[in-house]
């Protein structure tokens, strides 16, 4: 398995937890955690057992109510390191969210950016545009 989703209530924080610490999530190339009823804090605290950045190229976290404390704590993560697709889309991240993306370097590696609906603003767009390594999106 390199590609794993789950949505609504079929992921706990501790089914979380268990993955993101366990060789199949080293594995993994893609995923998609959509509108899990954790809270965003938890989730990343769940995907911190995660000691190795793995393979992970793709991560979805959409609809996971992530702001911007969450975002930073998310950015500095070890499988966040080597990630070629986030998709972050209907989380309120805000300005100081997007800023925070912008500054943890994650942007660099990145070849798609889905921020719809996460309210960036103008200032979220000029930190995204200030951060460099933008030329890498599609």
């Amino acid at each position: 398995v390199t590609e794993l989703g789950f949505e609504a209530d079929a992921l706990t924080p501790d089914g979380l937890t268990a993955l993101a610490a366990s060789a199949l999530f080293g594995r993994l190339n893609e995923l998609e955690l959509r509108a899990l009823r954790i809270p965003s804090a938890l989730l990343v605290d769940s995907l911190s057992a995660a000691t190795e950045p793995g393979v992970l190229s793709r991560l979805a976290l959409p609809f996971n109510r992530i702001g911007r404390d969450d975002a930073e704590a998310l950015f500095r993560l070890p499988a966040a390191a080597d990630l070629r697709h986030l998709d972050l889309s209907d989380n309120p991240l805000g300005t100081d969210g997007v800023a925070a993306l912008a500054g943890g370097g994650v942007v660099r590696g990145l070849r798609v950016l889905n921020l719809s609906k996460t309210l960036r603003g103008v200032l979220g767009g000029n930190a995204l545009a200030e951060a460099g390594g933008l030329a890498g999106l599609r």
